[in-house]
């Protein structure tokens, strides 16, 4: 990986550098400077040498990082057909697209992709590449990233997204290895510079900070996103987008059947606790309200770090994303890892003692006190 260097022709082993290095990733070895794997690219040493020995390297024209073109958006396919996220990124790509006037495309993996072909076809790009085949009807992420490492291969994109996950958390790093790229998990937020460095968004620290990543070495860019909660756009213009059919040879996997894996049925309604509840049984109350009110019940990260929930129902920045008509959030504070998990939601409501906590001004209503007493009259209420 490009990084760093020291021209050691020029060094004497001054020392100068030595302590402009916070993470103590310079020594003097064989007489001059060497730069470890500790490297964090702070660039603190660029100006202790005084002879300007320390240096990154600029990008090079003969790279070929020009010929890479275009964005490629990664297609999650449900059972009623594309995912909200997936087209919520689609509009994204094209605003990222207008920077350098690149092609927008779509990549489609499943089987029986004849369900979708009306859906695939009106998307606003300019190919979908399909890859249909029996095999991915039990979910393999090492075939699902063949396929899309075969369509990086053949369109040479400049960018990839994906909508987040837990599919394209077993895709996009596989891919993303074997093409000896980058990837950013969870963005928040991206934008495209006129070079076509991809800037990728994220929380870092607990919240603290949204971190700016780039790749300017190499291509393509690959990015998991949290898709901003908003409308599917209405597209008004007819459009055929050329459906293009890839094979591979692929191998099977053994399947081993599990309650927890198996698909459940689409919820439009959650229950969702947070760190305010104070025992796990009352985890098993709010089960109790949620199957009465027919939701399903899911939590916040610290649950799932307590025990009192599986991986699978965290909801947040590296857990599910929700969309749903009614959501009612119990002892959440709601911070912009949690946050990023809510999508499209019709009515959030939130019950939290602080009245401090971020998610309260986020609610269509809002109620500020005891969760006990208030989940307590709920419980009175729904039959």
């Amino acid at each position: 990986m490009l990084g760093i260097i020291v021209d050691n022709k020029g060094c004497d082993g001054c020392c100068d550098c030595l302590n402009s290095c916070p993470y103590g990733s310079i020594s003097i070895t064989d007489g001059y400077a060497q730069i470890d794997n500790t490297c964090q690219l702070c660039r603190k040493c660029l100006p202790a040498c005084p002879k300007q020995l320390i240096q990154i390297p600029q990008r090079a024209t003969d790279e070929g990082l020009d010929e890479w073109r275009g964005i490629v958006v990664y297609l999650q396919l449900l059972p009623e057909g594309i995912s909200i996220d997936s087209l919520l990124l689609l509009q994204q790509a094209h605003l990222l697209a207008e920077v350098r006037r690149e092609p927008v495309f779509a990549v489609a993996i499943g089987t029986e992709l004849s369900r979708y072909r009306q859906q695939l076809a009106s998307l606003p790009v300019k190919s979908v590449l399909c890859y249909s085949d029996p095999i991915f009807r039990d979910f393999d992420g090492r075939n699902y990233a063949k396929a899309l490492l075969d369509a990086c291969e053949h369109l040479k994109p400049n960018v990839v997204i994906l909508p987040s996950g837990l599919e394209t958390r077993a895709v996009a790093p596989w891919v993303a290895t074997k093409m000896k790229t980058g990837l950013t998990a969870d963005c928040t937020e991206l934008k495209l510079r006129r070079n076509g460095d991809l800037v990728q968004i994220r929380p870092a620290f607990g919240g603290t900070v949204m971190a700016r990543i780039t790749t300017p070495f190499t291509r393509p860019q690959f990015a998991t996103v949290q898709a901003p909660p908003s409308e599917v756009p209405a597209v008004n213009m007819p459009r055929t987008a050329p459906l293009i059919e890839r094979k591979l040879s692929l191998t099977p996997i053994d399947v081993v059947t599990s309650s927890l894996l198996s698909v459940q049925p689409a919820r439009q309604r959650f229950i969702i606790a947070g760190g305010g509840l104070k025992q796990v049984q009352d985890l098993h109350d709010l089960q109790v309200l949620a199957d009465k009110w027919q939701a399903e019940l899911l939590g916040t990260r610290v649950l799932i770090d307590r025990g009192w929930l599986p991986s699978h129902k965290q909801v947040g920045l590296s857990g599910r994303r929700i969309h749903g008509s009614k959501v009612l959030c119990v002892g959440v504070s709601g911070s912009i890892q949690f946050q990023a998990g809510l999508g499209k939601v019709d009515h959030l409501t939130v019950i939290n003692n602080d009245e401090h906590a971020p998610l309260l001004q986020r609610a269509d209503l809002a109620i500020c006190s005891d969760l006990y007493k208030v989940v307590e009259q709920i419980h009175h209420l729904v039959t």
